[in-house]
C-alpha cells in the first residue's frame, strides 16, 4: 500500500513453518544441508523524505 510519501507492506515467509531442505552441498565427508527459515510474518514501512 502506498500513499503520497509513505508506504506499507505486509509479508509472509514460510507460512506453514515447513522444515524443507533447501540445499545440499556435495564434496564434503559429511553432507551439509541448509533448511528453510522458520515461519515469519512482517511489516515493512517506508517514508520518502524528498
Amino acid at each position: 500500500m502506498e500513499r503520497d510519501t509513505w508506504g506499507a507492506e505486509l509479508y509472509f515467509d514460510n507460512l506453514n513453518n515447513e522444515s524443507a531442505p533447501v540445499m545440499q552441498i556435495a564434496g564434503h565427508y559429511t553432507p551439509a544441508i541448509t533448511v528453510q527459515r522458520p515461519g515469519m510474518i512482517g511489516l515493512r514501512l517506508s517514508y520518502d523524505f524528498e
